[in-house]
């Protein structure tokens, strides 16, 4: 075979590696059939949840009414108050920094209901790209995901597709008209792609922009991306951490340039009012905060229970994500390094874990077949189940089902807040499996 073939051979391949080939699969029409019918019906409930909610997209709407008139500007950005759709003294404040806001105020002339599904279309694109490289990766690391053969490439993108749309974390986000899978799909890009011209057309398209800046604008719109940062730190990325910042830091220029004294209110008064996003004992708070409190622990014994936890889960992770860089699993250091932030971080919603489908494949892909065995396996099989179950139905809609059978409100709570316990038992037991490998590894 001559060196241009096999050059033209690897272009191919490097283009097309998070794109699934055509399978057909050897299952019959019918089952196939049933992975487009669960996709339509994914979508269509999708639908009905973005017409009937959008609870959070109308405080985006706010803001931006706020940034596009300012002649009607009565008071400061951070002092609006949102009254809920359901009436009563209960307001909501517009909490995302001055950019966001600005962001925000090129929508202001569309009208609300085209911005609803939009934001809705964006979120599928983003579950399509993201279903087409979860496969295609586990392809490539010879993991297949379950019934890949049996249904095809085709059918089985559908169902994954359809089951990622469905999932707790999205399917939240998606009804209250959430940003937090589009700034997901930024993370992620900037994470996996590559920048030296070659890979996927995504990848090419986005070769110019440095690593780091993608995520550096995710954090002008919502802070917490910047603890990815550890994930280039770790592995010595010194250029994407300088281009993550740089970004970043234009982001809050450009805020302080367009609107300067609510963005120095931002910045010195509410960037710190943990109470604007809400309270650490709602249900829907999966951070450690709400993990301890709804385990019947009083307030005061939160913060001494969670600083020495979270200190604990960031050096284990920090020395596992140097091991896990070196053994190209992509996929753990990124769902590792997103627990990191959404367990330290005082207040993080159930809809805050889009990460979900990628911590599932990277359990799948990475680390069962590579770095659990033994007891061990068995361990993390069980937590991983649990966490699986438990978080895919997700708090809100769990508290759902349990009320609908008469369990008490405090149980119930504490019931679906165990899955995400569970998960940080299961993310310090990877970790700790990661550095146990890696130091045999470098003593052998």
């Amino acid at each position: 075979m001559s060196a241009s073939v096999r050059t033209t051979r690897a272009e191919g391949e490097s283009r097309g590696r998070w794109l699934v080939p055509h399978v057909p699969g050897t299952g019959p029409a019918w089952a196939k059939a049933l992975a487009y019918v669960a996709l339509v019906a994914a979508l269509v409930w999708a639908v009905k949840l973005v017409f009937e909610g959008s609870l959070d997209l109308m405080v985006y709407n706010m803001g931006a009414q706020w940034v596009a008139h300012p002649n009607t500007r009565q008071e400061p950005l951070y002092d609006l108050a949102f009254p809920v759709p359901w009436g009563g003294p209960d307001t909501l404040p517009f909490t995302y920094p001055p950019f966001a806001a600005l962001l925000f105020g090129l929508l202001a002339w569309i009208p609300f209901g085209i911005t609803q599904y939009l934001l809705l279309v964006l979120d599928v694109v983003v579950g399509a790209l993201l279903t087409g490289a979860l496969i295609s990766y586990a392809n490539r690391k010879g993991r297949p995901i379950p019934l890949t053969g049996y249904l095809g490439s085709r059918a089985m993108w559908a169902l994954v597709l359809a089951v990622i749309l469905f999932c707790g974390p999205w399917i939240r986000t998606i009804s209250l008209g959430q940003v937090n899978i589009l700034l997901f799909g930024l993370i992620f890009l900037d994470l996996v792609r590559r920048t030296d011209g070659t890979g996927s057309g995504l990848e090419r398209a986005t070769a110019f922009i440095p690593r780091g800046v993608l995520i550096g604008l995710a954090a002008g719109i919502k802070l917490t991306p910047l603890a990815f940062g550890l994930i280039f730190l770790m592995q010595k990325q010194f250029k994407a951490i300088i281009a993550m910042g740089l970004a970043f830091a234009a982001t809050v220029g450009i805020g302080f340039l367009v609107i300067f004294n609510d963005s120095m209110q931002f910045w010195t008064e509410s960037v710190s009012a943990s109470d604007r996003v809400g309270s650490i004992k709602y249900i829907d708070n999966t951070a450690l905060t709400g993990i301890i409190i709804k385990n019947w622990l009083p307030e005061s014994v939160v913060d001494p229970i969670r600083y020495p936890l979270v200190l604990i889960m960031i050096a284990l992770v920090a020395v596992a994500l140097v091991y896990l860089t070196r053994r190209g699993m992509i996929l753990s250091a990124i769902s590792m390094n997103a627990l990191v932030m959404l367990f330290m971080s005082p207040i993080s919603w159930s809809h805050h874990q889009v990460y979900f489908p990628v911590i599932a494949a990277a359990l799948w892909v990475e680390a069962f077949p590579r770095l659990f065995h033994g007891t061990v396996r068995t361990v993390a099989a069980l937590l991983t189940w649990i966490w699986l179950i438990g978080a895919y139905i997700g708090p809100m809609r769990g508290l759902y089902l349990t009320d609908r059978v008469g369990v008490h409100l405090h149980v119930a709570e504490t019931i679906w807040v165990f899955p995400y316990l569970v998960l940080f038992v299961l993310l310090l037991l990877w970790a700790s499996v990661v550095i146990r490998d890696g130091r045999r590894e470098a003593r052998s």
